[in-house]
């Protein structure tokens, strides 16, 4: 399949009428890198940029807690993996940057559910207050 292809699929997110978003998965990836998702997973991992709404930046942040490849990414609650980035790597990250990692995990644009995740992290986290974007 071709590169721009691939990275169409895994951009586009698994949208369907009926269903919505579906959290994304192994076997999302491995459909759009043209694997057979009964095989063993191939040996190189799939990179972070991969995900959707995770840039180059994004990225280099994820590395500085130890989250590597997409496959650890998808393990980890973007939740928790937020607020550890905000916790260890930079404390000015906002309710964007937010939408932007757990739109990662669910195949959702991040401009799309800001609100929502925005307001599941204040739930979640009683004392934080959002500064500006």
């Amino acid at each position: 399949m071709a590169e721009w292809l691939k990275a169409a699929v895994l951009k586009t997110a698994f949208r369907s009428p009926e269903r919505g978003f579906e959290s994304l998965s192994l076997r999302h990836f491995s459909f759009a890198l043209g694997e057979n998702s009964m095989r063993a997973p191939q040996d190189r991992p799939v990179k972070l940029t991969d995900l959707p709404n995770i840039g180059k930046t994004t990225a280099v942040k994820l590395e500085k807690i130890g989250i590597t490849t997409a496959e650890e990414f998808l393990k980890r609650d973007p939740y928790e993996v937020f607020h550890e980035l905000r916790a260890k790597v930079d404390k000015t990250l906002c309710r964007c940057a937010l939408a932007g990692i757990i739109g990662a995990k669910t195949g959702e644009p991040w401009h799309k559910i800001t609100k929502k995740t925005a307001a599941e992290y204040e739930r979640r986290h009683p004392t934080h207050r959002w500064g500006p974007c």
